[in-house]
């Protein structure tokens, strides 16, 4: 069965602080109003990580919204495109198709308005990916092109990678796996020469995995596996000191490898 892919969200622009208790959250929530501009948008951010932690589904989307109005209202970019990133990966994960269909749209307009580009690729995948894993996948494959095409107009690599990696999801989805295959082949040889490292990786690895034993291409598989290997180790020294060398993230990481393996 075609599984739903759980996205990850944006690392943050801060290191977070999910370690803090309930109680350190209630007592940042009271310094808010007296922070200043770019200092209470980073407090949010705090607030955010532990919200995810031990908040519900509403508190995290009303804290979203609340942190969103702020950022604009300080016309700081930065944040707001992070943000809207947060909250199409939030309601995608949470099965909230029609808060996708409603949002991405306008903040993919927004962001291209201010040339973010980056985000608004990001943005961009979660409606694709929407429509594919609510049974749309050939909605999600035009879209998807066209995605892409926009992409390549710009010389954009990471969004013809993201693109791909779309394409990619919606052949599997279709069962045309030589076309999966390819797809996920080229998002990959695109993604994983980046610098920075795209953490996008992280979801496809699995992806291309599960296509390539469905077809039994075992000797392309093995070769696939040790290239996964080593974006994990890579991924880890890059991003040490946000993942730490060890804890959760880094077990799932290399949990669906050894699984592939």
């Amino acid at each position: 069965m075609l599984r739903r892919k759980i996205a990850l969200i944006v690392i943050s622009l801060l290191v977070g602080v999910v370690g803090m208790f309930a109680d350190e959250a209630a007592d940042l929530r009271k310094k808010l109003p007296q922070l200043k501009d770019s200092v209470r948008l980073a407090a949010y951010e705090q607030l955010y990580s532990l919200c995810q932690r031990d908040g519900s589904v509403d508190e995290q989307i009303q804290l979203l919204y609340e942190w969103l109005d702020d950022a604009l209202r300080q016309h700081n970019l930065k944040f707001i495109s992070f943000i809207m990133v947060d909250l199409n990966c939030l309601f995608y994960n949470n099965d909230m198709n029609d808060s996708v269909y409603a949002r991405a749209p306008q903040d993919m307009e927004y962001l291209k308005q201010n040339k973010v580009w980056d985000r608004y690729f990001e943005v961009w995948a979660y409606l694709v990916n929407t429509y594919i894993y609510s049974g749309k996948a050939n909605i999600g494959l035009r879209e998807v092109q066209k995605m892409y095409d926009e992409a390549a107009a710009l010389k954009y690599n990471y969004g013809m990678g993201l693109a791909y990696v779309g394409m990619g999801n919606a052949y599997q989805a279709l069962g045309n796996l030589d076309e999966s295959a390819g797809a996920y082949k080229k998002s990959t040889a695109i993604l994983s020469g980046l610098s920075p490292m795209s953490s996008v990786l992280i979801e496809v690895y699995p992806s291309y995995a599960d296509v390539l034993n469905d077809q039994r291409a075992f000797d392309e598989l093995e070769q696939l596996t040790d290239e996964w290997r080593g974006f994990i180790q890579r991924l880890i020294r890059e991003k040490k000191d946000i993942l730490g060398e060890d804890g959760y993230q880094v077990d799932n990481f290399w949990s669906y490898y050894f699984v592939a393996r």
